[in-house]
């Protein structure tokens, strides 16, 4: 047990603690292990304690914890595994570990972190590219498919089942630029306008995106008065998942019609932005951030509801 002024504590067990006339902090730490040197860690990093903690975004693929302290010395923090693969400043302790849910947590000393992410370059075709002998039996199955696009209009209102069929069809005028079939470009271009423009217009029969000012956000007409509605997409649940199909399908339809994408910029990047958004000025409608976290380095599916973890399961095979 560490206090501002120890010589104020007058005692303490494992259940009860005593004190006359003190005032000040205290600090109570946990020992993972019997060792001493867990007791000798703790005690050197005694003097400082954390008071705030600030994420930055300073440059591309990076992220910053800049915590504030309070105290003499050096920072000791403690690091789940991803914060491990991404740490590219700060000195770490790897004797020095607490079990969590999250994996091991190991201690890091130092009060700025950076975290650099990978930099992996963007692009619309695979990696590694297709071989020229898949071509024809990929170029027969890929003329299957947009052929039953014209055949198999969709039909649902739901938001989420929508937009994968939204996402589906642009996944094809990809693959169809890399097998170098551009003859059915054209008929996907129309099967995305006619799919996706209702549904930035607000034409659409049954349902459609409205702005909810309550909470900064974009909910379903059917997610507004019902909470089950689009698998809760009205209580802003799975919000990267149905709009991430809808701004992929748009992304794909802006790349091979620039006037199109020129139009529909706007409510393009609202969509994007309710998800997505890294706090710039013009997008203050929407929160920053709304499903990512800052520390876990992953998003929520989970908006205002609390899912047991059956329900969180059930999230993530569905998607």
């Amino acid at each position: 047990m560490y206090t501002s002024s120890p010589a104020n504590l007058i005692r303490s067990s494992p259940s009860t603690l005593t004190f006359d006339g003190y005032s000040g902090n205290i600090r109570i730490a946990l020992v993972p292990d019997s060792d001493p040197k867990y007791m000798a860690i703790l005690d050197r990093f005694s003097s400082a304690y954390p008071v705030s903690g600030e994420s930055v975004f300073t440059k591309p693929f990076t992220l910053e914890y800049k915590w504030e302290k309070y105290g003499r010395g050096d920072l000791l923090m403690l690091a789940h595994p991803l914060h491990l693969q991404l740490l590219s400043n700060a000195t770490v302790l790897k004797d020095f570990k607490y079990k969590s849910i999250d994996g091991d947590l190991v201690g890091i000393v130092g009060d700025l972190w950076e975290l650099k992410s990978h930099n992996i370059s963007v692009t619309w075709h695979s990696i590694g590219g297709v071989k020229q002998a898949s071509y024809p039996e990929i170029v027969s199955a890929l003329r299957r498919d947009v052929k039953a696009l014209s055949s198999t209009p969709i039909t649902t209102e739901s938001s989420y089942f929508y937009g994968k069929l939204v996402a589906r069809a642009a996944r094809l005028a990809l693959i169809a630029e890399e097998v170098d079939c551009l003859d059915v470009v054209p008929a996907i271009r129309k099967y995305l306008a006619d799919a996706i423009e209702p549904w930035l217009d607000g034409t659409l029969s049954g349902n459609g995106f409205l702005y909810d000012p309550k909470w900064g956000g974009l909910v379903t007409q059917q997610g507004s008065t019902d909470r089950g509605a689009d698998f809760g997409f009205g209580v802003y649940n799975d919000h990267q998942y149905h709009l991430g199909y809808f701004v992929y399908g748009i992304s794909v339809l802006a790349k091979i019609d620039r006037a199109w994408g020129s139009k529909y910029k706007p409510q393009a990047y609202s969509l994007a932005a309710d998800f997505i958004n890294n706090g710039n000025q013009s997008n203050s409608n929407y929160p920053r951030l709304r499903c990512f976290d800052l520390y876990k380095l992953h998003s929520w599916a989970g908006g205002l509801t609390e899912f047991g973890d059956e329900g969180t399961k059930r999230a993530q095979v569905r998607h």
